[in-house]
């Protein structure tokens, strides 16, 4: 998730703010409890304006934002130095090209005695040139932080929250977000590892409340948009070390996911121009072990069984469903409330599903996503079960091998791969459930291979042939 905070979201209290740094050798001394820096290292170089800026404070001193986020003297202590590691000072968060920034941040500290983080940031005299007039005659500026999270925590209940649409998230962040319970506590969300990667100067319009009803429509309840929306208002763009560096596996992610766009296209050039090599015919054989669908009484027994633990289970025996199997499990057998969008999502598959989302720029995207990585305790799966699993979509050996020759010799078919092109979906919402299996496919994936299994190849040919297969 990535989150939005303004300055003046932020507890009245905590006095969040920008002030010039005129003296570097007064301000070491003012801020010595904070900084362990000689006034060279923070004196800017020539053609910068020093700023010392209060960035947040901590749960146990200032409490909540008025957004109901909560940063833990833990968190800050921990994390603060990412705004320097990561990021940048830019306008209005156009943060897509570091190239684009117009300062830098070259301090970052936790002042214990206060509770806050602090910042000192350098500002390009030319670029920043607006909003250091503005800070230099009224001694104010606007500016606003954002980080990426990986999830947040209820503040009352203490369910995690995954992604801003996790069907986990419990009623009291759904629906009470920002509100104080019955019994006085703040219902809000504590974010325990957050990445900073923006400090933005930001120009808000003097009539807060007119900018706010204009939002109304957009949000439903009408009261102070989620930083979460906040992030969506600004198009709040996460560059990609932040990527790498926060997101757990995000690189191996980025690696298998090209390496399945390319067997994508080895396969389509098999299907139009025929198998010319003996590596094209090993997989284009390997095909025929693909598992494309499931019987409706085995699909009934493995959602009968307690979705906790269950895709740990799975890709511990080295499953990677298909594309229809995969949404029959998440939905039930006529693909419940997906139904009216999987012939297009089913569509994508077919045309090449990492191909088409590299073409739509949604690698990034996908590789980021966690929600679908077998994490926690795998499931005790029934020996029976755990077999039938194996045998039946298993895509590592001896399982696979052994489901292509028996496949073989029975003359068993499940269809082939051809070149056809599928129409686009007509609905977003269709490309956005084939972006939700292709972070299944790389979770389950994650969970197999590894940084280093030997047959890596291998199980992605037959993982990327089972939604090719018409």
């Amino acid at each position: 998730m990535i989150k939005l905070i303004y300055s003046d979201q932020l507890p009245r209290d905590l006095n969040a703010g920008m002030t010039l740094v005129e003296d570097p050798d007064k301000f070491v001394k003012k801020a010595s409890l904070a900084f362990d820096l000689s006034s060279e290292q923070l004196r800017p170089p020539s053609g910068y304006v020093g700023i010392h800026t209060v960035a947040l404070g901590d749960w146990e001193h200032y409490g909540m934002n008025r957004n109901g986020d909560a940063f833990t003297k833990e968190s800050c202590q921990k994390y603060h130095p990412t705004f320097v590691k990561h990021g940048h000072v830019f306008r209005n968060h156009d943060n897509k090209d570091p190239k684009n920034a117009i300062g830098k941040i070259v301090a970052s500290a936790y002042n214990e005695p206060m509770g806050r983080i602090e910042l000192v940031i350098w500002a390009d005299e030319k670029k920043a040139a607006p909003e250091l007039h503005k800070l230099a005659q009224t001694g104010e500026s606007s500016f606003s932080m954002a980080c990426r999270v990986p999830w947040d925590r209820c503040s009352v209940c203490s369910a995690i929250r995954k992604n801003a649409a996790d069907p986990n998230m419990c009623d009291h962040i759904r629906y009470e977000l920002g509100k104080i319970a019955a019994d006085g506590t703040a219902i809000g969300t504590f974010n325990d590892e957050p990445t900073w990667f923006d400090e933005s100067f930001v120009h808000r319009p003097a009539d807060r409340i007119a900018w706010d009803l204009g939002k109304v429509a957009s949000f439903g309840t009408g009261g102070e948009p989620s930083s979460i929306e906040y992030a969506k208002m600004a198009n709040i763009y996460v560059p990609e070390s932040v990527q790498m560096a926060s997101v757990p596996g995000y690189a191996r992610k980025v690696r298998l996911f090209k390496k399945l766009a390319s067997f994508e296209q080895s396969y389509f050039n098999c299907a139009a121009q025929g198998v010319k090599t003996a590596s094209d015919n090993f997989y284009w054989q390997l095909s025929k072990a693909a598992s494309t669908d499931i019987s409706p009484s085995f699909l009934d027994t493995i959602r009968s069984l307690p979705c906790s633990g269950f895709l740990k289970s799975a890709a511990k025996a080295g499953v990677v469903f298909s594309a229809p199997v995969f949404f029959k499990y998440a939905f039930g057998r006529d693909f419940g409330d997906a139904a009216p969008e999987m012939t297009d999502t089913l569509n994508i598959m077919k045309n090449g599903l990492f191909t088409r989302l590299m073409k739509e720029g949604k690698m990034r995207e996908v590789c980021s996503s966690t929600y679908f990585d077998p994490d926690g305790d795998a499931l005790q799966l029934p020996h029976k079960t755990e077999e039938q699993l194996k045998q039946a979509f298993s895509v590592v050996d001896p399982y696979a091998s052994d489901r292509a020759v028996a496949h073989v010799a029975t003359g068993y078919t499940h269809g082939t791969i051809s070149y056809v092109k599928f129409a686009s979906p007509e609905s977003p919402a269709s490309l956005q459930l084939a972006a939700n299996y292709a972070s299944y496919v790389l979770g389950a994936l994650g969970g197999i291979v590894g940084d280093g299994r030997p047959d890596e190849n291998r199980i992605l040919a037959l993982s990327g042939a089972q939604n090719l297969i018409l």
